[in-house]
């Protein structure tokens, strides 16, 4: 996607939200995260829609793969991961987001929806990466 379309649509939701929620976003508890444990923290924001489709097109793809039993996805609203104080690198400015937490710590993420198929490949990709 060309960086343009990026920043377009990461101000498109930024302005989505900020609009009073439709609904609530399901809060998932992250408070501690075991030794040498990796999961996977998708950033929402209530009445994105992208957020919506992702719940509806790539969380239960994820689940369903093999993937999802050694790397589990939670869905995490921003505010609550900013209030958890969860380690990210830098600044969530692009939702969804989904990040990997390898020992309480990101160790990569994947800004922006990207469909199911495509997802799961940058997900394996960053999972194997050694840091």
């Amino acid at each position: 996607m060309p960086r343009r379309a990026r920043l377009a649509i990461a101000v498109i939701l930024a302005v989505a939200a900020s609009m009073p929620a439709a609904h609530a976003v399901q809060h998932i508890d992250t408070s501690a995260f075991p030794a040498s444990r990796m999961e996977l923290i998708v950033i929402e924001v209530p009445g994105c829609f992208y957020c919506r489709v992702f719940r509806r097109n790539v969380l239960p793809a994820y689940e369903s793969s093999p993937r999802a039993r050694e790397v589990p996805m939670r869905m995490l609203d921003r505010k609550a991961a900013t209030a958890r104080g969860l380690a990210f690198s830098r600044p969530i400015d692009v939702i969804p987001t989904v990040v990997l937490f390898r020992d309480g710590k990101e160790a990569g993420r994947i800004a922006g929806y990207l469909p199911p198929k495509k997802l799961l490949r940058y997900i394996n990709g960053l999972i194997s990466l050694k840091r």
